[in-house]
């Protein structure tokens, strides 16, 4: 039985808006603004046509942005988002809570070509406080008692018009992030304060561009200083990296700030029948370590290699190194085998 059911069933209960031009969305910007310089993040979803097909895939066609008392659903014909809508996904003051922010920021680069910033990731918050069960359903019920329904979660949104339960339903997936996010802010203080009670808030996860070179080039340079050794990496072999076929860098930022990056391999693999995907080098600036950069970068890693239709993900470390042991098994991670290595 679905223990789910006995809970009182919720609703966005403000106003909804359904955004299809230009205008709408500048108007719509104009508003998330003004709530956003409260300080205050919004909730994010997005919506497409179902898949019934193994493979099948058809681009993104509804987001949903959220506040208090409004939610806005800009509807996106042929992958030709508005300009306004644009600015606000890649503004990265405007934070946006989102249930898979990785996985948001593939869909939006992929289907509509943008470069969405200031993502949130719940599930990686929740995690790192304890949460077992991370799918949004699951979150409301336990952080806002209530139940959330997903009978529309399968209906045609790239129908020419959308009918008044499934504009509900996009509205309340939206809202419900940032809900279970101030209910988590709430109940966990520790989530808004790092260390030395610095503001510390959740940091967002994306795939890296040529601008984070350097960034990415110092952490790595400080990762090798740690361990006794001196890197030879600069940005311009982090762009080369970035250049390459089955690789990259996921990195995790604060505003404008890089505290953290992960690098990543993905090659065939014969015995599995499946590619495999490999974490290079995970590092996180010594400022930020404790705050849960870590556990953003590597879930967003694992999200990626599955959605890649890796077989598996593995990671290696130093025996020595108890903490980051841990801290893989903590991710999910199992001790299995032994990496040997020769060095040239």
């Amino acid at each position: 039985m679905d223990d789910h059911q006995s809970l009182p069933l919720k609703y966005f209960e403000g106003t909804i808006h359904l955004v299809e031009t230009e205008e709408q969305a500048r108007l719509a910007h104009e508003e998330i603004r003004r709530f956003a310089a409260t300080k205050r993040p919004v909730g994010m979803d997005t919506e497409a046509r179902p898949s019934f097909r193994p493979g099948e895939k058809f681009p993104t066609c509804l987001v949903q942005v959220s506040t208090d008392a409004n939610a806005f659903l800009f509807r996106i014909p042929n992958r030709r988002p508005q300009d306004a809508l644009k600015a606000l996904l890649e503004d990265p003051s405007i934070r946006k809570v989102a249930q898979g922010a990785s996985q948001e920021l593939r869909s939006m680069r992929e289907d509509l070509g943008i470069e969405a910033r200031g993502l949130v990731d719940l599930p990686t918050l929740a995690k790192s406080v304890g949460a077992t069960s991370l799918n949004l359903r699951a979150l409301a019920a336990r952080y806002l008692g209530i139940r959330i329904s997903k009978a529309e979660q399968r209906s045609d949104w790239s129908a020419r018009t959308l009918s008044a339960r499934q504009l509900r339903y996009a509205a309340t997936d939206a809202w419900s992030c940032l809900a279970v996010y101030d209910k988590l802010m709430e109940e966990y203080p520790q989530l808004r304060g790092g260390k030395g009670g610095r503001d510390a808030e959740p940091a967002t996860v994306r795939p890296a561009g040529r601008r984070d070179a350097k960034a990415v080039a110092d952490l790595i340079g400080k990762l090798a200083e740690a361990n006794g050794e001196k890197s030879t990496v600069d940005p311009r072999r982090v762009r080369s990296y970035l250049w390459g076929r089955g690789q990259g860098i996921l990195v995790a930022a604060r505003g404008k700030s890089v505290v953290g990056a992960l690098s990543w391999s993905i090659r065939p693999n014969l015995y599995h029948a499946a590619p495999c995907c490999t974490v290079e080098e995970l590092v996180v600036d010594a400022e930020s370590r404790g705050d849960g950069v870590g556990g953003a970068l590597i879930q967003a890693a694992v999200e990626m290699a599955r959605a890649r239709g890796c077989a598996e993900i593995s990671v290696s470390t130093l025996f020595t190194n108890r903490r980051a042991r841990a801290f893989y098994r903590k991710a999910g991670f199992q001790d299995e085998a032994l990496l040997l290595e020769r060095h040239f």
